[in-house]
């Protein structure tokens, strides 16, 4: 009855006009989906679910009764204090501030999911250097190592996606294979290099991610990444600092 317009609430509303087997309703679906169903019921949230094929019939589920998602309760977006260098200073776990020259790689402490389907930061520097390099990942936070936190993604540490901010350039990996692209340089969100605001939107229903600047779609739609992913951010700069952001997605401004 949460859900008193659906369909499934319809069954316990008005018990008379359903059809009754020895005093009980009988409900023909499949066992595990609708497991997953009542699970959300009670927790609203999403269910831990195992494979592609198992995510879609949730959805199904949910279409089948008539059931709205709802997403109201987001995890904050902060810094993971674990998984992180003791070079970097973290403060009220979402701002980090580097003033060396050692690179390093920081999690954060959520994955991206229906909840909480966005990531966004600013990026403030005195001095940018043309060799410097800042990388946004998405990676299986199961696979990564303490002393991967020290080294770099371009030295083969396990990602599913990779983006170069200030490079404009993309990676995609599939096993052991590496697919890039090259993104806009004419985007007039490049134009600022002191300050940047960099964002990417996490779609779980099509499983695909979008990129954002400066409160711009970059117009990219990667497709095929797999559910439960954690953002890492990679910092090779001298003297900068990384706020992470707890707003709402960002409106579709789309550069042309």
């Amino acid at each position: 009855m949460k859900h008193p317009y659906s369909k499934l609430a319809s069954f316990f509303s008005c018990l008379e006009k359903i059809p009754k087997r020895n005093g009980h309703i009988f409900l023909d679906r499949n066992y595990t989906t609708f497991m997953n169903l009542l699970d959300f019921l009670k927790t609203d949230k999403i269910p831990k679910i195992n494979n592609r094929t198992e995510k879609c019939n949730f959805f199904d589920e949910l279409d089948y009764w008539g059931i709205k998602l709802k997403i109201e309760k987001k995890e904050p977006l902060v810094f993971d204090q674990n998984f992180c260098p003791n070079y970097f200073t973290i403060k009220n776990n979402s701002i980090l501030q580097k003033n060396n020259k050692s690179k390093g790689i920081v999690l954060l402490k959520r994955q991206l999911n229906l909840n909480n389907p966005f990531i966004e930061f600013y990026i403030s520097m005195t001095d940018f250097n043309n060799n410097g390099k800042i990388y946004l990942a998405l990676i299986e936070a199961i696979k990564f190592k303490p002393k991967y936190l020290t080294s770099s993604f371009d030295e083969d540490i396990p990602f599913v996606f990779l983006w170069d901010i200030f490079g404009n350039k993309l990676w995609r990996k599939n096993g052991e294979k590496k697919k890039n692209m090259d993104l806009n340089k004419a985007c007039k969100c490049y134009l600022n290099f002191q300050v940047n605001k960099f964002g990417l939107k996490y779609n779980q229903l099509k499983n695909s991610v979008e990129l954002f600047r400066n409160d711009i779609n970059l117009g990219i739609d990667i497709k095929n990444i797999p559910p439960f992913l954690t953002p890492a951010i990679e910092i090779n700069v001298d003297n900068c600092k990384i706020q992470l952001l707890n707003n709402n997605i960002q409106q579709e401004k789309i550069f042309i």
